[in-house]
């Protein structure tokens, strides 16, 4: 089995992949067929792992989200266990994107590109309805 998770561990954010004997032994509280549970890690021992449940992925690629629902998962069903960590290089292109995006929007509302006008304003003349000035 696996370990990729550093120092204590609790608190992290885990996927356990489980192997067969893990799919039997836990297919009564999180359905059958399950690949890998995601949470949060409460606890870790030699014979079990405590995991606040936030997603379950089944076999087939489908998942469901739960809501911190507490699952001792245990040693002898792990194939695997990771930490669970954000990329520093998608999140960062995600937040340049979005400020990019948010200002772009914000230039098209200021240049009035959405409108003749500000409201109020009375439509512009078109001669030869226009009154002599």
């Amino acid at each position: 089995m696996q370990d990729s998770v550093g120092g204590s561990g609790s608190g992290q954010l885990v996927g356990v992949v489980l192997n067969d004997r893990g799919r039997v032994q836990l297919s009564d509280r999180l359905g059958e067929g399950t690949d890998r549970v995601e949470g949060r890690l409460v606890s870790m021992t030699d014979s079990l792992i405590g995991l606040e449940v936030s997603r379950v992925v089944t076999m087939r690629g489908s998942s469901s989200l739960w809501s911190g629902e507490r699952v001792d998962v245990p040693r002898d069903g792990v194939r695997g266990l990771q930490q669970r960590t954000f990329s520093k290089r998608r999140t960062t292109l995600f937040v340049i994107g979005a400020v990019a995006t948010l200002g772009v929007i914000a230039a098209l509302f200021s240049l009035d590109v959405f409108g003749d006008g500000r409201p109020g304003d009375p439509p512009p003349c078109v001669p030869p309805d226009c009154p002599d000035a």
